[in-house]
């Protein structure tokens, strides 16, 4: 990185060090390390690692190359999930279990939040064509995103039993207006390695973030 006023850091020689990288085909997940070096030793890194005599694959920033900009008004989630042909739901079934949690990586606005844990969730939900997804994030970097910090899990239902697809985000907006506790709910586009997936239903989930609301 540089401070040269050429590198995308703004003018030369104010503090602000910035790079310029090359450009990256669709699909493509990019992931980094900042390391601060002063004498020919480093003396930080960015993100910070929990422990520094462990290397951590999630501890990188990074970000995330899609090609398919879709023109809709619904936020995009992105699960990537290596080796999976998204426009294969059979594939993409194989290659999750409702019990056993896999690595996968997942983005939004271009932003990559890599190794997080999937699975698929529920019981007889596991047995239908479109099932829900769980997505856990890792300790020191939870999904903020959404401009509400702190989501360790991400719940996404496909909605497959219900035909109208509102009748589950209707109820929770039936129970807010009651002034009971609700889950928050919205619609949102899923993409799976790229590729489109389905329209699913974000739900709430309920933990200590749940509770201090």
């Amino acid at each position: 990185m540089l401070d040269d006023g050429v590198s995308g850091d703004g003018d030369a020689g104010d503090g602000i060090y910035g790079a310029r990288l090359p450009a990256f085909s669709h699909n493509s997940q990019i992931r980094f390390r900042i390391h601060v070096q002063e004498n020919g030793e480093t003396v930080a890194i960015s993100p910070r690692p929990m422990d520094d005599d462990v290397d951590r694959s999630h501890e990188v920033w990074g970000y995330y190359v899609n090609d398919n900009q879709p023109s809709s008004d619904l936020p995009v989630f992105q699960v990537l999930i290596d080796g999976v042909d998204g426009s294969d739901f059979r594939e993409v079934d194989e290659s999750l279990h409702c019990r056993i949690l896999r690595p996968a990586s997942f983005a939004f606005q271009g932003e990559l939040y890599p190794d997080i844990s999937l699975r698929f969730r529920g019981n007889t939900a596991c047995m239908i064509n479109k099932r829900n997804f769980k997505l856990r994030f890792n300790r020191g970097r939870p999904f903020d995103g959404l401009g509400d910090f702190g989501l360790k899990k991400i719940n996404l239902n496909g909605m497959w039993t219900d035909k109208a697809i509102i009748r589950e985000k209707l109820a929770w907006d039936v129970v807010e207006e009651m002034g009971a506790p609700y889950m928050e709910t919205f619609f949102l586009r899923l993409h799976v390695s790229g590729e489109y997936f389905g329209l699913f239903l974000y739900v709430e989930h309920p933990d200590n973030r749940f509770l201090e609301r």
